[in-house]
């Protein structure tokens, strides 16, 4: 099943782009419905780059609920116009949690972002998805009050 929510940030492509290359940010617009802990904590990087990252999760910030692999992939093929970053996760409830996050600018101080996922969990997959549609729109609310 797919997800794809799009919206327009009043910040800069590049401003954009730093922010969702972090970790602190990912921790940010997740709060307080996921949270991500390292399995090994001297592998998250505080910087996304190409790797596969194992993380344990959480369900406002104290409910176990399984690991999850976080595989980023920075494609080389972006413009100075778009920005692409891929999670091809997994973990032990969906086998696949493809995250692509597409940056294009709009304007010199606006950037469309758009938030697409494939989610597939066998027979947990609608209710993957139905957590995923209120987690994305969550984000969404985040990145507003993030960019504020």
């Amino acid at each position: 099943m797919n997800i794809r929510l799009q919206y327009c940030l009043d910040m800069p492509l590049d401003e954009v782009w730093s922010r969702v290359m972090k970790l602190s940010t990912l921790h940010y617009v997740a709060n307080p419905i996921l949270k991500f802990e390292a399995v090994n904590p001297k592998i998250l990087p505080e910087e996304w780059s190409d790797g596969d990252y194992e993380t344990s999760l959480f369900l406002f910030g104290h409910i176990p609920f399984g690991r999850q692999h976080i595989v980023i992939e920075i494609p080389s093929t972006t413009s100075n116009n778009t920005k692409v970053l891929i999670d091809h996760g997994y973990g032990s409830m969906v086998r696949i949690w493809k995250h692509t996050i597409t940056l294009t600018k709009k304007t010199d101080l606006q950037t469309n972002y758009q938030d697409e996922v494939i989610i597939q969990a066998g027979v947990l997959t609608p209710f993957v998805w139905a957590f995923a549609w209120i987690f994305y729109r969550w984000r969404r609310r985040n990145w507003f009050r993030l960019i504020k």
